[in-house]
């Protein structure tokens, strides 16, 4: 897992630092006032406690997402600080920051014993805990004994390595905290490292999924999700969600994804050749081609067809046989290469047109064409003749044609 997957959380980056120095200016302004340390820490603790509830809460979401298989961190919405109460994992840490307060202004009981006891417990239940407040949503879930016992025997082995990954993650905050510069970037790191733990966990509890009868995160289905609730405004945040998709073998969600995308209204020149480009660019050649023959066809259909003869070009390099969606429209497109003197793109548009539309009523004017190609250009007379032949036999009202004449000698010269 990568920071720089964090990173782009730049909102709370933000707010964290607006927050810093709000922290800082009012400090100050407090000594010059000769206010108290203390009165000026009650001041400032209501602002802290919201913006450390929403990052507590927004843990719970990366927790939640990895554990159904997203490779990509939520985006972090300041919608978590203003409206946290309503969220389970608030309510949670309020329970346990309430019980804590309690067991310290009461003072914990003489000895260790106690203290050890009450340690051990809390250490075997937060895994199950933060899994199910964050997986079910319900404080109710999280604090109930069967469905933590229930967690922790799907999860097996596994639930150890839970545990030992939140006692290490002390140690990590403090080791965060005595290397980093200053004492901002030192809450800085802690941030990150909390997410890190979070991540972590998730990822624990996707390792054992089948056993928790989890489902297995779809990115065409947030994609959807975001499309249908108008959060979706750019290119490149549905790019994000296909290349994930290509990126981890599921070749046909990509697919589905940028049907979807294409389907809201997109498909315009400037979109195809964005998501052209970046496909091309990100190894995903498969679904480049797909996008490849959507711009010849709308070009063929438009009348333009020689503005995608760049992308068939490289279509026809990368798939041999790549033909358009019909017959007419890769005729449309043979013709527009030999037109502009690109006659090997049009015999590669010709070469499996008889396979591909074998029946359709273009057959004859594309042999006809593949023919004349061949006597005049390329110089493959065997071919040539073979397209005559087909011609003589199946169109043979085509054989008084002036063109196929031509055509018939200059192969013949050819031949001898």
């Amino acid at each position: 897992m990568s920071l720089i997957l964090y990173l782009k959380q730049m909102r709370l980056i933000v707010l964290a630092a607006a927050g810093a120095i709000l922290t800082v200016g009012l400090w100050g302004l407090g000594r010059w006032l000769a206010v108290t340390h203390v009165a000026m820490a009650w001041l400032l603790l209501p602002a802290w406690m919201m913006l450390g509830f929403g990052i507590l809460v927004y843990a719970f979401a990366i927790v939640e997402t990895s554990a159904l298989g997203q490779s990509q961190a939520p985006e972090f919405d300041a919608a978590l600080i203003v409206n946290q109460h309503r969220n389970p994992a608030f309510r949670l840490s309020v329970l346990a920051a309430t019980a804590a307060s309690f067991w310290f202004g009461l003072g914990p009981p003489q000895g260790m014993g106690p203290a050890i006891g009450l340690g051990l417990v809390v250490i075997a239940w937060l895994p199950a805990g933060i899994a199910l407040l964050a997986l079910e949503g319900s404080v109710r879930r999280a604090l109930d004994p069967r469905a933590i016992a229930g967690f922790a025997a799907a999860m097996g082995w596994r639930y150890l390595t839970m545990v030992l990954t939140l006692l290490m993650a002390g140690a990590a905050l403090a080791y965060t905290q005595a290397f980093a510069i200053g004492s901002f970037f030192a809450h800085m790191g802690s941030l990150f490292a909390v997410f890190a733990v979070a991540r972590l966990l998730g990822t624990q509890i996707f390792a054992r999924r089948e056993a928790l009868e989890l489902g297995v995160f779809s990115e065409s289905e947030l994609l959807r999700e975001r499309l249908e609730n108008d959060e979706t405004d750019s290119w490149k945040q549905a790019f994000d969600h296909i290349h994930l998709a290509c990126g981890s073998g599921r070749l046909e969600e990509a697919n589905e994804l940028l049907n979807e995308v294409l389907s809201r209204g997109q498909r315009t020149e400037r979109a195809l050749r964005w998501f052209f480009e970046e496909l091309r660019e990100n190894g995903h050649a498969r679904l480049a081609l797909e996008v490849a023959r959507r711009i010849a066809d709308d070009k063929a259909r438009a009348g333009n067809a020689a503005a995608a003869l760049d992308v068939c070009e490289w279509a026809c390099k990368m798939e041999p046989g790549f033909v358009l969606s019909g017959a007419a429209a890769t005729l449309t497109m043979a013709r527009a290469a030999a037109t502009t003197g690109r006659y090997s793109l049009a015999t590669a548009f010709l070469k499996p047109f008889p396979a591909m539309f074998a029946d359709s009523a273009e057959r004859g004017a594309a042999a006809m064409l593949d023919a004349r190609i061949c006597a005049e250009h390329t110089g493959d007379s065997t071919r040539a003749r073979e397209q005559l032949d087909w011609l003589a036999k199946n169109v043979p009202a085509i054989v008084q044609s002036e063109e196929y004449s031509r055509v018939a000698r200059l192969v013949g010269r050819s031949l001898g």
